[in-house]
């Protein structure tokens, strides 16, 4: 997998007509991960990094490090509540800017925040006042541009099903996503349980899962998704 150090790099790597080879290569790699596209769901595999045995693997293959980080019930929680996402694939760069690298927990609370000033001072009758107000998602990723990571995004609505990833919005189109919504007020308390002055956190990192997990089982189970996944 190549590496870049920012997303910029990604975007001049994959836009163009001088990249055309270079996206059929990643679309055939797409193709090979996820033989249905963008219909295949990424739950079993969250499921499976709840046994142990699929955790050891994350010391011993580089390809899953990234994931050493999450709590290992918060797999569970994932698996559980989890929406699948399909990415909103961009046409051109973002309009709000360069998303900070590796900072994808970050981006994503910035998001929230630009959007939630611009729908609050939309006037009434507008596209911004009729959709949804944007909340945070936090999950897992992955794709031929990504290993399995946790991550997180964005959507319009607890009902989205739309990543809105401006961490990875040049690749966003080869990544599959599935992860949990939280509104902008259960991401701050959350956010604040964790406590010091942090303005993101991932909830799910091993540092903080500990601290906010009695308060996101709490918050999921009044939403009605533990009996939803059963019928």
């Amino acid at each position: 997998m190549e590496y870049f150090e920012n997303e910029l790099e990604v975007w001049e790597a994959v836009s163009g007509p001088s990249k055309r080879s270079y996206r059929r290569y990643l679309s055939r790699a797409f193709k090979k991960y996820f033989p249905e596209g963008h219909e295949t769901s990424i739950r079993p595999r969250v499921e499976a990094c709840t046994l142990p045995a699929v955790r050891k693997e994350f010391k011993e293959n580089d390809f899953f490090r990234s994931l050493q980080k999450v709590h290992h019930r918060a797999f569970g929680l994932i698996a559980r509540y989890g929406v699948d996402y399909i990415p909103r694939v961009r046409r051109g760069r973002p309009p709000y800017g360069e998303p900070r690298p590796r900072a994808c927990f970050l981006n994503a609370r910035l998001l929230l925040e630009m959007v939630s000033r611009e729908q609050g001072r939309a006037r009434e009758g507008s596209w911004k006042k009729k959709i949804p107000p944007m909340v945070y998602v936090e999950g897992i990723t992955q794709g031929p541009l990504v290993w399995p990571m946790l991550h997180a995004w964005n959507t319009f609505g607890l009902d989205g099903t739309i990543a809105f990833d401006w961490t990875f919005y040049s690749g966003a189109r080869w990544t599959r996503y599935i992860g949990v919504p939280f509104t902008k007020e259960e991401y701050d308390r959350a956010c604040a349980a964790c406590g010091g002055d942090l303005k993101a956190v991932s909830l799910f990192d091993k540092r903080h899962f500990l601290r906010v997990e009695g308060y996101l089982n709490e918050v999921l189970e009044k939403r009605g998704y533990k009996e939803e996944k059963k019928e």
